[in-house]
């Protein structure tokens, strides 16, 4: 078998695994030579790991920082199944701990090339979800002391050249890093495991960066072209060109992330105050519900009285609350307000209001003009996810008309509200009997 020696000329990069033709034309350009190999085994067996400088990992390869094409040389990983890699300090390597569960990432201090490339290929990005998460760990049992614990280096040495960084974790999805080897000569790692990332940009970036740390051996990528040393007035003055936009580009995603933050803080601060008003009718129970559903029926225009506040300790229970209306001079309903965390009603409030209502007639010589049943069902579902209460059991519903009882579901009380939909919650209270009836 033919094993290739060290006199070809440098940067010598072995490609291993899957690369799109467009992206292997282009990886091809970048250096003077390349190996390529679809496997370990066929690698293995063509090119010993000390003729190579840096191994670039495509799709599908699992790769280990054990194994000597890995271990010896810089590795830029762009596969998601690769396992280990090589540690930011001497006894460490970092490994997979599973996949990412939060949307939130984060952008780190990076050098204005590769700034470029991560906001580039991020333009899109919303998620992280599903990413590999890795951290940085013993390559053996550690029995040494917590002051030499290389672990306390190489972590922090691991998140700082992190691409990505779960913000709700602090776990690494992406990272770049050089580690420095036992000779004192450094090795670069990156992975960069998605397909977002363009690969012979982020190659070509990371090499340069690595040979400007100090990597004599990557040596300077042949891009003399765009040298203006050698370019024409006309190059220069599209490279030029090119170069004031991008500056520009730099500044206004500047300012329109100010902009968001500013706004994202705004809307922070608006989504509590609406946690603590309107929402709560979807979101609460017991008390907090009725002050929330007194809110609402005052915006629709009633005077209400909370019942419960004028009551003794000794006295009979009676409804929530009690709306008036002012145009309208002896008009007057009972409101009850239950909140359940799984159900979606119980019916004993109906027979509940039904009681209030017969009290009510002996204290006042008459009936009430509507018994209002209020119920937030099914708390701990999202509101998209629940059922409106007596689904099943229309008939019930029926039998509560009879009584001038109006049923109202919270999630339509809710909606009708963000709305500005008031004078239509007015007219629904003093018209309907039965259930709310609600077009969204």
């Amino acid at each position: 078998m033919l094993r290739v020696k060290g006199s070809r000329q440098r940067p010598r990069v072995a490609f291993l695994g899957s690369f799109s033709e467009q992206d292997t034309a282009a990886l091809e350009e970048l250096f003077p030579t390349t190996y390529w190999a679809e496997n370990h085994r066929t690698l293995d067996a063509s090119i010993d790991a000390r003729d190579v400088d840096l191994l670039v990992i495509g799709s599908a390869i699992n790769a280990k920082a054990e194994w000597d094409h890995v271990s010896g040389c810089h590795v830029i990983s762009f596969s998601e199944s690769t396992c280990t890699f090589p540690g930011p300090c001497a006894g460490t390597v970092v490994g997979r701990s599973g996949p990412a569960t939060t949307i939130e990432f984060a952008h780190p201090e990076l050098t204005l090339r590769l700034s470029r490339l991560l906001d580039r290929d991020f333009s899109q990005v919303d998620s992280i979800k599903g990413w590999p998460r890795m951290e940085a760990s013993h390559t053996t049992p550690y029995f040494g002391t917590q002051a030499n614990d290389p672990l306390r280096e190489a972590s922090p040495l691991l998140r700082k050249g992190a691409l990505v960084v779960e913000l709700a974790t602090g776990a690494t999805v992406s990272f770049q890093y050089l580690r420095k080897q036992r000779n004192g000569s450094l090795r670069g790692v990156a992975s960069l495991p998605r397909s977002v990332f363009n690969r012979p940009h982020w190659v070509r970036a990371l090499v340069s960066e690595w040979a400007a740390n100090g990597c004599t051996e990557l040596g300077v990528l042949d891009d003399w072209k765009s040298s203006s040393t050698w370019q024409t007035k006309e190059e220069r003055k599209l490279a030029d060109e090119i170069t004031d936009l991008e500056d520009e580009l730099a500044r206004s995603q500047s300012e329109i992330q100010r902009k968001i933050t500013e706004i994202a803080h705004d809307l922070q601060a608006l989504q509590a105050q609406v946690d603590c008003g309107c929402r709560r009718l979807i979101t609460e129970q017991d008390e907090e519900l009725v002050d929330a559903v007194q809110s609402a029926l005052e915006d629709a225009g009633f005077r209400v009285l909370p019942v419960d506040d004028s009551l003794g300790e000794q006295d009979v229970k009676v409804e929530d609350l009690r709306p008036t209306l002012e145009s309208n001079e002896g008009w007057v309903g009972l409101v009850e307000v239950r909140g359940y965390a799984r159900s979606t009603h119980k019916n004993r409030d109906l027979q509940r209001l039904e009681r209030f209502a017969k009290l009510f007639q002996q204290h006042q010589d008459r009936f009430p003009n509507v018994l209002v049943y209020v119920v937030n069902g099914q708390i701990d579902l999202p509101p998209g996810e629940r059922q409106p209460p007596f689904a099943a059991s229309e008939a019930d519903v029926v039998e509560f008309a009879q009584s001038d009882g109006l049923l109202i579901w919270s999630v339509d009380l809710y909606r009708m509200c963000i709305a500005g939909r008031h004078s239509e919650l007015r007219e629904a209270i003093l018209q309907q009997k039965g259930r709310l009836e609600f077009d969204p």
